[in-house]
């Protein structure tokens, strides 16, 4: 068994090892400041630790009040890291074991008593833990099962160090405790398990977040920032999939702005990346909230509509078409207009597939634009005429 001298060397450079790395995760991307407050939340404890070790050989203010204060401050600091994980303001309420410890060790009684120092401290751990355990539990929406799991572990530790300040009242503890073994030196490993668990916990959903950002960022056009093809095509296969199953009507838009080759021919690309900017606030604006709205080509767009009928489709691709007619974008002090054909397909249940409905929009788009553009053309009913094409 390891005396508690060796057990708070040994946990010190854990803790140290542990807090470099999480720097180093920091510092290749220094947007996530979850790392640099998790690298704190080990640096400290390892500094503590190590002056806890030093006991003897140091003097008191700094191998005991300033060694559990470092501890307290970083096992507190976790319940921040959570906040700033949520995406919620630091607080202040991570500060709230350190000072507990801070305010009451210069009592004679309690920093002449080395059972009192151990209850304090244990009783600023508990702290700690409670306050880890609340802020995983209001941010629980994020990784539910995870967080609660997590949640309850912090409860655990709270109970375990309420029991290890009990005990140390109610047995005491050895004249010359860091050549102590047992109970005690194994209770030193409670803060630093919560430090790691948390840790790897941490890693392991800002790695799974940003992998999530990652995904987002590729499904999207970066001019425009709507859906591109590839997103565009992914999302409405999902839901077409299950609106098929479930017979429901669905219709998809697609637009095509007019001549757009001579509006970057005449006033250059830059324009022309304003309009279509210009063009995707616009239609995001007359959308709802779960229509499926992307960039499917150079200037083609198209939106996928759940429980629309032909009718209300038509209607929406004309209000967006007039809208954008009456859209002037400026380019450098100059008004530059255009405008754009529809061609808009509807279809219910199984026949509501994306490759079948982008033939026949893409054909009812043909039509616009051969009847003169600036107009908004339906393909009828996509089943009947693939039974015509039969």
């Amino acid at each position: 068994m390891l005396d508690a001298f060796t057990t708070l060397v040994l946990l010190s450079a854990t803790c140290a090892t542990l807090g470099l790395a999480l720097l180093l995760f920091w510092s290749a991307d220094r947007r996530d400041s979850v790392f640099l407050v998790g690298a704190a939340c080990f640096l400290l404890p390892a500094v503590g630790l190590a002056l806890l070790a030093l006991r003897g050989r140091i003097p008191d203010l700094l191998s005991i009040e300033l060694a559990n204060a470092l501890v307290l401050l970083g096992v507190g600091l976790l319940s921040a890291g959570v906040r700033v994980f949520d995406r919620r303001s630091f607080g202040a309420w991570f500060l709230a074991p350190a000072l507990l410890w801070l305010l009451l060790v210069p009592l004679p009684a309690i920093n002449e008593s080395t059972t009192a120092r151990t209850a304090l401290a244990s009783l600023g751990l508990a702290l700690a833990a409670l306050l880890i355990a609340r802020e995983l539990w209001r941010g629980r929406a994020e990784q539910p099962l995870a967080r609660l799991a997590l949640a309850l572990f912090c409860l655990l530790q709270m109970a375990a160090s309420l029991a290890r300040a009990a005990a140390a009242i109610g047995y005491g503890l050895p004249q010359d405790f860091l050549q102590a073994g047992g109970w005690w030196a194994v209770s030193l490993f409670q803060p630093v398990v919560l430090l790691i668990l948390l840790a790897m916990f941490g890693v392991m959903a800002v790695m799974e977040r940003q992998r999530s950002r990652f995904r987002r960022q590729a499904a999207l056009d970066p001019l425009t920032g709507v859906l591109n093809r590839g997103g565009f095509e992914e999302r409405a296969r999902s839901v077409l999939e299950r609106a098929g199953r479930e017979g429901r009507v669905i219709a998809l838009l697609v637009f095509d702005l007019d001549r757009f080759k001579q509006i970057n021919d005449l006033h250059g690309h830059a324009a022309g990346d304003r309009i279509l900017v210009a063009f995707c606030r616009l239609a995001e604006g007359l959308l709802r909230g779960d229509d499926i709205f992307g960039r499917v080509g150079g200037e083609e767009f198209a939106v996928l509509l759940l429980d629309v009928e032909e009718a209300e489709a038509l209607a929406l691709a004309e209000r967006i078409r007039a809208a954008f007619d009456g859209l002037g974008v400026l380019h450098e002090e100059r008004a530059v207009s255009t405008t754009l054909s529809a061609g808009v397909a509807v279809a219910r249940g199984e026949a509501a597939e994306l490759e079948r409905l982008s033939v026949h929009a893409d054909r009812a788009l043909y039509r616009a634009k051969a009847a003169g553009r600036n107009r908004v053309e339906s393909a009828g009913n996509p089943a009947m005429r693939d039974a015509a094409g039969a």
